[in-house]
C-alpha cells in the first residue's frame, strides 16, 4: 500500500511502520494422536511478546489463546 507520507506528521509514521511489519508464524505440530495449532509471534510493536508462542483453538464464537510452556 502506497500513501503520500508527507502529510503525515513523523510520530504517526512511525505508530504505522511498527505495526505493518508484524510478522506471525502459524505451525501445526503432532503430539501423539492430536494435532496441535501453534502461533509465534516473530516481530511486534509490543517486546514482551516477541518470540513467544500460544498454542490456539478455533470455536464458533472465538479463538482461544493457551500459551506454550
Amino acid at each position: 500500500m502506497t500513501f503520500n507520507t508527507k502529510m503525515f506528521p513523523e510520530s504517526i509514521l512511525e505508530i504505522g511502520n511498527s505495526f505493518a511489519l508484524n510478522v506471525i508464524k502459524f505451525e501445526v505440530k503432532v503430539v501423539g494422536v492430536s494435532i496441535k495449532r501453534i502461533l509465534t509471534i516473530i516481530r511486534s510493536p509490543f517486546m514482551e511478546y516477541n518470540l513467544k508462542s500460544w498454542g490456539y483453538e478455533i470455536t464458533k464464537n472465538a479463538v482461544v489463546l493457551i500459551p506454550e510452556k
